[in-house]
């Protein structure tokens, strides 16, 4: 059984879906050789039929711009070179000559990813996050004509991700790939995979702080275009979770049934809490997906696959509560059946099944937070009302409850 805790779970703003699809060159042309007069003046000849002031970058401009890339190429000092890099984004972004910034356009990538690949700089992410910025500012060159350079760009940001280990750097380095994926598109989705499977491990870490947990699920969900995009890699990540869960709910049914646990599996105070973070991270993939995530698209989102999802969520998550109450567990199994029922039409059998697993917490609701209250009063008014008024009271009580404990949901 794969356990997503212990083994790599692939080999794996709104973008515009077109650039995905660009056809990527084969290969890549070796880097151009950097004369040490890179930084001299431009070529001035007049290009045919443009007029006279289209000559390229008058000298004051020029020797700024080398000035600014030789400063940024040399120095030592972290905050003078973040201002020297703010400075060339500012040069860069204001510059009125862009014919000949295109000119210079490998000078400039090229210093940047020197930046990139310095060892020493490794903890200082925010110069690497000023320099995507200034790579993107010119915005007069078509991304295509730049991919192997953001290529290598994006290849460096991948080995500072997979190396990262506190959150704060998480963040600078996920700004940058972020950055990546929404001005090159085509670049990113090389590494979508890998980004996912790294960032899934700091989601299902559930020693991290929540606040922590919730960044990187936001990250995630900015990531739709290319969820739907490879749809095969998505279903297939949802499949593992479910798996994972499965066995963590096996391991927890030894529990129910009394029986002896050997070495080999792991305590209800370990199999909780790694559920929990399952549950939460399905559910971040399947809001990832988006709109997609619905049997009306069409395959592989069918109604038989929901529902057969569905069931298995509630399995696993009843199989825990059997065990030890769990606000934590139950409250991450209520969000996971609340993104799965909003996209499936309501059928008895299963709204059943849904309608008597969230009765079955009302007696719960009075001393628990307001987050749980608030999963478990969700699902019940999803339930269709000719159902639900068969079981009117029990329903009325579970709005009584979330009322008094968690006024805040009622204005």
């Amino acid at each position: 059984m794969l356990r997503t805790d212990s083994v790599s779970l692939s080999q794996e703003g709104e973008l515009d879906s077109s650039i995905l699809y660009d056809i990527l060159p084969s290969s890549c042309p070796d880097p151009p050789v950097v004369s040490s007069n890179a930084f001299h003046a431009a070529d001035t000849h007049q290009e045919e039929g443009k007029p006279v002031h289209y000559r390229g970058m008058g000298h004051s401009e020029e020797s700024r711009l080398a000035n600014l890339l030789r400063r940024v190429s040399r120095e030592d000092d972290r905050d003078r070179r973040l201002a020297t890099l703010r400075q060339l984004k500012d040069f860069i972004s204001h510059s009125e000559s862009k014919v000949t910034l295109v000119k210079q356009l490998d000078t400039i990538l090229s210093t940047l990813n020197d930046i990139l690949n310095e060892r020493f700089v490794f903890f200082s992410l925010t110069w690497k996050t000023e320099a995507v910025v200034v790579g993107d500012s010119d915005g007069t060159v078509d991304g295509a004509e730049c991919f192997c350079v953001f290529q290598l760009v994006m290849t460096n940001l991948q080995s500072i991700l997979e190396n990262v280990d506190t959150p704060e750097l998480l963040c600078q380095s996920v700004k940058c790939i972020l950055q990546v994926a929404h001005c090159y598109p085509h670049v990113f989705s090389i590494n979508f995979r890998d980004t996912v499977d790294i960032l899934v491990g700091w989601h299902i870490d559930h020693t991290q702080k929540q606040s922590v947990t919730q960044q990187v699920s936001g990250w995630l969900q900015s990531l739709e275009q290319f969820w739907v995009a490879d749809l095969t890699f998505s279903t297939t990540l949802l499949g593992q979770f479910l798996e994972d869960m499965e066995a963590y709910a096996e391991d927890l049914n030894h529990v129910v049934l009394g029986e002896i646990l050997d070495e080999d599996i792991p305590p209800p105070s370990v199999s909780l809490p790694k559920l929990a973070a399952l549950l939460r991270v399905f559910s971040t993939v399947v809001r990832s997906i988006g709109e997609r995530f619905s049997p009306l698209r069409g395959p592989p989102i069918t109604e038989v696959y929901v529902t057969d999802v569905l069931n298995r969520v509630l399995a696993c998550v009843s199989t825990a509560k059997q065990v030890q109450f769990s606000e934590e567990v139950l409250t991450a199994g209520n969000e996971c059946v609340g993104v799965l029922l909003a996209s499936v039409e309501p059928s008895g059998q299963l709204m059943e099944a849904v309608l008597v697993y969230g009765l079955d917490q009302l007696d719960c609701c009075q001393a628990c937070s307001s987050d749980y209250n608030l999963s478990v009063l969700i699902i019940l008014t999803m339930v269709p009302p000719l159902l639900q008024c068969y079981h009117s009271h029990n329903v009325e009580l579970c709005y009584l409850a979330v009322q008094q404990y968690s006024p805040q949901f009622f204005g």
